[in-house]
């Protein structure tokens, strides 16, 4: 039997069956609903199985169209004849509007399940990740439902224009679906760490005007009525929408943010906090602007500057609100009191805290792209881990729009990191998850352009760290991922570091070959031959330095850690490389010999083909290289000709040099 295409349209269908399966949705609750959309939800509680005909979608974009539409209705009235009678049905009013966002649906697992191949085996001659899982889930066919936005539409450039200009803006409408973020170091940790949601923005348009999403509110108000300690705060919101930008879309996003600051006027248990995440400091170019310099001095003052928010500040994109009501609450002494000296005493530790963390303490000096990873890190971890762990909440929330691509980068650094200091560090499948799944969920694409400035401040942290994580097994992944996820504007830094480096590296493991589980010196010299012979081509200006980078990042790899998949894999990326150009060929043919001295013990002597291969690979790119030397010469003969006055004598010299 032929297995469906996978398509965003029944990949957000089935989503939307397990979020309306975690629903907590009583008799006592449904009664309040029309008898269409109760009869449909009781239909899907029934159900024991997914059906894959059935229109799960369409039910729960008119879920949320009927229930915030008349929620008065549905919630606050019942809710409160309940209270006065001390009617127990008040815990089923408040367990639905509660499981509204705190929906324990996997949604994010299953979604990453669709997916994950694509980043796990992304390598850096690979079409894009958000191209490569866009094509994958690209809606083919009929479509189940009929009523309401796929992914794939919902993330097309209609979608999104529709999406900005729109009077009513509602993304948990559509496919922006509501969950909560589960990482291993939390779920095995002793200590309490607050439970992370993951929901699109709460700030809507509604008939043109902006507003908080109802449920949310009432969401608000079901925390603070089950909190022991109502003087607490209960949940902090990290809106990464923008708050300074004046073009169209920045001024409607800011006005997304000043609806999103009220909460705290009405509701004492959140604070919303507004941090920088794109434009600005955060420009999505400045990753790639590495040989400028700037004075460390004056970068620190200036995010000093921002922090504190200083209208002194030069920067005229901050998009940094911290109240001063969370202020007063954040950065207190020791005895619990509150000044301004004190918040700046941490405010410029965290900024040292964040030099040192990226290597940068001992700087005098700055590129754009060094400043912006620095920026990044103090945003999205030392700042905000100081504000949770001040704050102590029950839950926290990285949002955007639709929290996959600004969101999303924050809340996989600061859990990666976060993780990164416990005895369970997070995995490569599960950074993928985090950076990934949430954009095929919602966009039906891997994550944007944001994924470079994430890279830009990964690659900081790996430079400063190079040694730890290389040592250890469980973080080690980090350094590959980095490799193979390079914008193609820092590849030639990133290969003249990892040349280097992984020369080290062999002569390390050469020196100490007797303690190393894999012994072979043979195959060591080799694979130090390789990495000279890519080092001369990048010299020489040739082309294909994506594949060269990959070349020296797998020559160590299989030299040092051999498995027979690897060593395929290898194979692969050495016929690439002779493809690619004729100049590579005799790479390719050394690498192709590589594979087949660390293979011929594992496979008793059957590799061999490999290494005979190897050797045809390496005669041509010597024969192709003799060619272009021969073609080189010629060409410069045939110039003197035209220009020599005795052509006799020049054709005679000419004859003798090539003999």
């Amino acid at each position: 039997m032929t297995k469906t295409k996978l398509t965003s349209d029944s990949l957000h269908n089935k989503n939307c069956f397990l979020y309306l399966r975690n629903l907590k949705l009583t008799d006592t609750v449904l009664v309040h609903f029309s008898p269409s959309l109760a009869n449909k939800l009781k239909n899907i509680r029934a159900q024991s199985e997914y059906n894959c005909n059935f229109a799960y979608a369409d039910v729960y974009t008119d879920f949320f169209t009927e229930v915030e539409g008349n929620i008065e209705a549905i919630y606050d009235k019942p809710r409160s004849e309940s209270l006065l009678k001390t009617d127990a049905k008040v815990n089923d009013y408040d367990d639905f509007v509660f499981s509204v966002y705190h929906n324990d649906n996997t949604i994010l697992e299953e979604t990453f399940k669709a997916i994950k191949a694509i980043p796990l085996n992304h390598t850096l001659t690979d079409t894009e990740i958000q191209k490569s899982i866009s094509s994958a889930l690209a809606d083919k066919g009929n479509k189940v439902n009929k009523r309401t936005l796929s992914p794939a539409e919902a993330g097309s450039m209609l979608g999104r224009f529709t999406a900005m200009i729109a009077d009513d803006f509602k993304p948990q409408h559509t496919t922006s679906l509501a969950t909560v973020r589960k990482y291993n170091y939390i779920s095995k940790a002793p200590q309490f760490y607050p439970q992370e949601y993951r929901f699109g923005t709460q700030a809507q348009r509604a008939q043109g005007i902006e507003r908080v999403s109802p449920f949310f509110e009432r969401w608000l108000q079901v925390k603070h009525e089950r909190a022991n300690d109502k003087s607490k705060i209960l949940h902090i919101y990290f809106n990464n929408l923008g708050l300074d930008r004046t073009d169209t879309e920045g001024k409607k996003e800011r006005a997304l943010t000043k609806a999103l600051h009220k909460l705290e006027d009405n509701h004492p248990n959140i604070v919303v906090i507004t941090l920088p995440a794109d434009k600005g400091l955060m420009s999505g170019t400045q990753y790639r602007k590495t040989k400028d310099r700037i004075s460390a001095i004056a970068i620190y003052d200036e995010f000093l500057k921002i922090a504190q928010q200083n209208p002194d500040a030069e920067s005229e994109v901050r998009d940094f609100y911290i109240s001063d009501k969370a202020r007063q609450l954040i950065f207190r002494d020791e005895f619990d009191n509150y000044n301004d000296i004190e918040e700046k005493k941490q405010l410029e530790q965290l900024l040292k805290n964040s030099f040192k963390a990226l290597g940068f303490e001992n700087k005098s000096l700055l590129s754009s792209a060094q400043r912006q990873a620095l920026w990044f890190h103090f945003i999205k971890f030392e700042l905000t881990n100081h504000v949770i762990q001040k704050l102590q909440p029950e839950s926290i929330n990285f949002s955007c729009k639709d929290a996959i691509d600004r969101g999303g980068v924050s809340s996989a650094y600061f859990n990666l990191l976060k993780s990164f200091k416990t005895d369970t560090p997070m995995n490569r499948e599960e950074f993928e998850c985090a950076l990934h799944a949430a954009p095929a969920m919602v966009k039906a694409r891997g994550m944007n352009h944001h994924l470079k400035t994430l890279w830009n401040a990964v690659d900081a942290y790996i430079n400063a760290h190079y040694e730890d994580l290389q040592n250890n097994k469980d973080k080690a992944w980090l350094i590959e991922w980095r490799d193979y996820n390079c914008p193609h504007s820092r590849i030639h830094d990133l290969l003249d570091l990892r040349v280097e480096q992984s020369i080290r590296e062999l002569l390390a493991a050469k020196s100490n070959h007797k303690n190393n589980h894999y012994s072979d010196e043979t195959a060591i010299d080799v694979s130090l031959r390789i990495l000279e012979q890519i080092r001369l081509q990048k010299n020489m200006g040739c082309s294909g330095k994506r594949l060269l980078l990959e070349a020296a990042v797998r020559t160590t790899g299989v030299t040092l850690n051999p498995d027979t998949a690897n060593l395929k894999t290898y194979e692969v990326l050495a016929d690439k490389l002779a493809i690619h150009s004729p100049t590579l060929q005799k790479l390719a043919g050394i690498m192709k010999m590589l594979a087949g001295i660390i293979l011929y013990p594992l496979s008793l002597g059957h590799s061999k083909a490999w290494i005979n291969s190897g050797i045809a690979t390496y005669k041509a790119g010597v024969e192709s290289s003799q060619r272009k030397e021969i073609q080189h010469a010629m060409k410069e003969k045939l110039h003197s000709l035209k220009e020599n006055s005795d052509p006799e004598e020049s054709i005679e010299t000419d004859a003798q040099a090539f003999h």
